[in-house]
């Protein structure tokens, strides 16, 4: 059952900005703009434990924001919403991120900073079109040479993980402008590696 209560500021109605309330299994939801149009949902501090698959119905969602959740996975439901452009599930539970996430062609923006992931799985380095990574305080040490793949990554999080070294492919990233490692096992060897394969790039050790 969903249920749909719309309230609007002054001036809203004309603008076509409306926020929405909405219940899906007994969860309030908030979403601001046309339901019929919704691109965007955003969620946190709610104890949200699933996303219940009546979220297909938001087939022109192209962002969604669900932070400080109980989610221990990614949710499939997510990963039919094939318009999404940004998806940041941080600080949430996230353990395992499933292969169904390549179903998201259009994503550019990907964030599940301070989760607890500790391996990357290849789909995620078939998002080409990714530009911004935040994989920052999880439980990751170890980055496949896939990483190269990600030919657009203009901004990568990795900071407060357990990495040893990065695959020297990192070096095929040429769009990227700022990498953050801080927190991590780097040896200062490891560290002047890296800075001779990004001389352009801003990074943080």
């Amino acid at each position: 059952t969903i249920m749909l209560v719309s309230k609007g500021y002054p001036g809203d109605y004309e603008k076509g900005k409306v926020y929405l309330y909405f219940m899906l299994n007994d969860v309030n939801w908030k979403c601001r703009y046309p339901f019929k149009d919704m691109p965007i949902i955003k969620m946190g501090r709610i104890g949200v434990e699933d996303i219940p698959q009546e979220m297909q119905i938001f087939e022109k969602l192209k962002n969604i924001i669900i932070t400080r959740s109980r989610i221990y996975d990614i949710p499939d439901v997510i990963f039919s919403l094939k318009n999404l452009e940004s998806i940041d599930f941080s600080y949430c539970k996230i353990k395992t991120i499933t292969k169904g996430i390549e179903n998201l062609s259009s994503l550019t923006d990907l964030r599940l900073h301070e989760n607890k992931i500790k391996i990357v799985p290849e789909p995620v380095y078939n998002l080409t079109n990714l530009t911004y990574l935040d994989l920052s305080y999880n439980k990751i040490s170890k980055i496949s040479p896939s990483i190269g793949e990600l030919t657009s990554l203009k901004a990568l999080e990795l900071r407060g993980n357990k990495l040893k070294k990065l695959p020297i492919e990192i070096k095929n990233l040429k769009c990227l402008s700022r990498i953050s490692l801080s927190q991590n096992l780097l040896s200062l060897e490891e560290q002047e590696n890296i800075k001779s394969w990004l001389p352009n790039c801003e990074i943080e050790f």
